[in-house]
């Protein structure tokens, strides 16, 4: 009798490990034959379905479905996981593209309800979900909101948002479509190789263009090395492992908000780099990105200044007595006809240049080019520091900004102006 107990025990032992040994022996093999460029999915699958119940063997199988590109096992394989363990970084990363590519934003926005988004590297797939958010009964986390504007230090100016979220008509509204292209932005990898680097604008057309503004022949005077650091807006900082933080989302270049609600208005604005493949297609724009600011909602209070966001340039120095040409591309989108609603600014002094804001308009969705000729009229040198700014709600892009010193043959004389503007 005790050799049957024995034998029936050692029996029912074995069938209790025997599913776990053949699961660990498959998923080794299949990670040894991956080493030796095979992948094999009937070993991977053998390994999950000898023990489902090991959320181990489900991450690591999932994860290796989700190397090669098959959503359809990755989300078999590790919703159930995320569902029952919680959506970790690891299965973030592999779970939410999957989720993103097959539009299941509702599963998106669940599975974030309480998960930090800052953890996550994965963050533009859930991003795209918000996007896509209307489309389900279920509230966004302002946490995942916050991360996907990079806006997680300004939670004064967020509430302006939020709270505007809150009315049942929202997504119907202005400020809801602005947000959902904002998102949708936001959603978008950094696709910029090196190969795609914008060239830099040609120094004869440029110097053409100088000497007709100053009325003299071309060959009198000569162009200056670049000043502005990035201002083609090719380079990501590399501080920025994801573009959610819009400190330092582009190199050479810092977010200027004021937005806080004293002594300015509040208002939410959304700032970085934009790739939109769009935008080759757009005058001949030439290879994205551009530095895009979004203007997504702000008070209007008549006892404080207005809200204004953008983005500030290295400062740079400027040499007594001399001219220089400064050159800019810009575009909106859904910004009013008003005057004051974008600007280039870069000294508040009379004489360096020119003091405060210059004026751009709107362009209904066109480039525009300005050229501006200014000079530091101190006979002493002085420090300019560039400044794009959007004063309103609506979509600015700014790009190929650029500062060159102006070398006049002696031969010639021009006298100083305050500034010569040329847009077209």
């Amino acid at each position: 009798m005790r050799k049957t107990s024995l034998i029936a025990t050692l029996i029912a032992l074995f069938l209790l490990i025997s599913p776990i040994v053949l699961s660990r022996a498959s998923l080794n093999f299949a990670q040894l034959r991956e080493l030796h460029g095979k992948f094999d999915r009937n070993a991977y699958l053998l390994a999950l379905h000898s023990n489902p119940n090991d959320p181990r063997v489900r991450l690591k199988v999932g994860i290796a479905f989700a190397s090669k590109g098959d959503g359809t096992q990755v989300i078999q394989t590790l919703l159930p996981l995320a569902e029952s363990v919680g959506l970790s970084p690891e299965i973030a990363n592999a779970l939410l593209p999957a989720l993103a590519e097959r539009q299941l934003w509702s599963k998106i926005v669940l599975l974030s309800k309480n998960v930090d988004a800052t953890t996550w590297t994965s963050w533009a797939a859930a991003t795209g979900g918000l996007a896509h958010v209307r489309q389900s009964q279920y509230p966004i986390p302002v946490g995942l909101l916050e991360t996907a504007l990079g806006h997680r230090e300004s939670p004064n100016e967020m509430t302006l948002l939020t709270e505007q979220m809150k009315r049942h008509d929202f997504w119907n509204s202005e400020a809801g479509d602005r947000l959902t292209k904002t998102l949708i932005w936001r959603a978008q990898p950094n696709q910029l190789t090196e190969a795609e680097y914008k060239e830099a604008r040609q120094n004869r057309e440029l110097t053409n263009t100088v000497a007709m503004l100053l009325n003299i022949p071309s060959n009198h005077l000569d162009l200056g090395n670049e000043l502005v650091s990035n201002g083609g807006f090719s380079r990501p900082a590399s501080c920025a492992a994801v573009n959610s933080s819009p400190w330092c989302a582009i190199d050479g270049w810092v977010p200027s908000l004021m937005t806080t609600g004293n002594p300015w208005n509040r208002a939410v604005f959304v700032l970085g780099l934009d790739y939109s493949p769009a935008l080759d297609a757009i005058q001949n724009f030439g290879h994205p990105p551009a530095a895009r600011v979004d203007g997504l909602v702000m008070e209007y209070k008549s006892n404080l200044e207005p809200a204004r966001a953008g983005l500030r340039g290295q400062p740079i120095r400027v040499e007594p007595q001399t001219p220089y040409v400064i050159t800019l591309r810009y575009r909106t989108v859904g910004v009013p006809d008003q005057s004051g609603a974008v600007g280039i600014w870069l000294s508040d002094k009379e004489d360096v240049f020119f003091s405060g804001e210059k004026i751009l308009q709107s362009t209904q969705g066109n480039w525009n080019q300005v050229t501006l000729i200014a000079w530091n009229h101190r006979d002493t040198g002085a420090v300019i520091n560039p400044l794009l700014r959007l004063w309103s709600t609506g979509t600015v892009w700014f790009d190929d900004v650029s500062i060159r010193k102006i070398a006049l043959d002696p031969s010639v004389h021009v006298e100083p102006r305050t500034v010569i503007t040329l847009i077209n």
